[in-house]
């Protein structure tokens, strides 16, 4: 073919070179380069919305040579494109109630793309939604909500939630206002792990709209591990009595194990075991954390501690201080302490024994509860009397002084 004086011969188009994509290199159309990338699509909108699927509308966005086509993405994942000249798309199979954000870019003959546009949309239709911590302690309780998001004349509902019940336990429902003035069934079974109720609101009123709290639950972890809190069934109605479009969302619980210090401790004269004796937890640093109290076992705990090294001193008026040990419980182990008594014989209280408490036992020795110059304080052994039962006691911690931390 005979090239015209003064004319080039025309390049193909870039879409006639694309076997499997185009050349990015170097596109030409009519004989130009496409060297630069297109603008980003404006006015990205929802041009309708509805429980299960959205649709977008855009302007075209501009290019150097020409847009080629758009690309859509849901929450980072592509979803779909177009041609260039449709600036429309619709994304379906969504979730009733949720929130998703969209990306639109425009791409051009050179391999160019956009800067994307965004948008945030929520389907129509509500979403039951499980609220719970992340994380509890074995032997904590805890509570959990549960709330129907973006409710529109919401009226009644009826829901139904499962639970791995070795691992927790559920001790109270509450059905939340403002669904809770007419109750038609509301129970659990902590065999089954699972509770429900069928609630809602009574008279010729509205339905309510907005986020709607459904009900309170308080649950008691007896387990380790995760766990989730889900519904199985959420039916809702309207004050017309028709279906609202509904989707659900439950929620998962790790029950860690608790580390635990536990023990028994006695006192010289009342016994390998005695009640009253306070037992005091420091951290590494020496800082006091917690205290504890014996039973009538003579037995104390200390539960859900974080990982981390402790030290236990222990004290009762009477007796000396007594250092029990520094200890490291593993995660989600208990530690027991091992069995220790307190020496007895500080009558005067001051952490140890000396002349002092001699001649305070002295002046009481022989008297009995009710008796004028009876002290109770000399009364080592709590058997209501100061006899040589005290003296004795008193004897053998003479000279000596209460422990102090290390």
């Amino acid at each position: 073919m005979r090239r015209q004086k003064g004319k080039r011969a025309p390049t193909a188009p870039a879409w006639a070179a694309r076997s499997g994509g185009v050349d990015r290199a170097f596109v030409a159309v009519d004989g130009a380069a496409d060297r630069e990338a297109p603008g980003t699509p404006g006015n990205l909108r929802a041009a309708e919305v509805a429980a299960d699927r959205v649709v977008l509308a855009w302007d075209r966005a501009c290019d150097d040579l020409m847009v080629t086509g758009y690309a859509v993405s849901r929450d980072g994942a592509s979803v779909g494109r177009t041609g260039a000249l449709v600036t429309s798309f619709e994304d379906t199979g969504l979730v009733p109630g949720q929130t998703y954000i969209y990306a639109v870019t425009a791409e051009d003959a050179g391999g160019h793309t956009s800067m994307p546009a965004f948008l945030e949309v929520t389907t129509a239709g509500v979403r039951v939604r499980v609220l719970a911590p992340a994380s509890v302690a074995e032997g904590a309780q805890f509570n959990v909500t549960v709330a129907a998001y973006h409710a529109v004349d919401l009226y009644a509902a009826d829901v139904i939630l499962a639970f791995d019940a070795g691992v927790l336990q559920l001790a109270d429902l509450t059905i939340t206002a403002p669904l809770n003035e007419l109750i038609l069934r509301q129970g659990y079974d902590n065999e089954a792990g699972t509770a429900s109720w069928v609630a809602g609101r009574s008279g010729q009123v509205p339905g309510v709209s907005g986020d709607v709290p459904l009900a309170e639950l308080t649950f008691s972890a007896v387990g380790v591990g995760g766990v989730a809190i889900t519904p199985t069934a959420a039916v809702l109605a309207d004050s017309l009595g028709r279906s609202i479009p509904v989707s659900s969302e439950g929620a998962t619980v790790t029950v860690r194990g608790a580390s635990r210090l536990t023990g028994t401790l006695g006192a010289e004269g009342l016994g390998a075991a005695a009640a009253g004796i306070t037992v005091r937890l420091y951290d590494a640093a020496k800082t006091l954390v917690a205290e504890a109290t014996t039973d009538a076992a003579g037995r104390f705990e200390f539960a859900d501690l974080p990982s981390g090294t402790y030290h236990l001193l222990a004290c009762r008026p009477g007796c000396l201080s007594r250092y029990l040990g520094s200890f490291q419980p593993g995660a989600g182990e208990r530690a027991e302490v091992p069995a220790a008594a307190l020496f007895s014989g500080d009558v005067d209280r001051n952490d140890r024994v000396d002349l002092a408490d001699l001649v305070a036992l002295g002046l009481a020795y022989r008297s009995g509860s009710g008796d004028p110059g009876f002290n109770a304080a000399a009364d080592l052994n709590a058997d209501g009397l100061v006899d040589l039962r005290d003296f004795v006691l008193l004897a053998r911690s003479y000279g000596l002084a209460g422990d102090s931390l290390p």
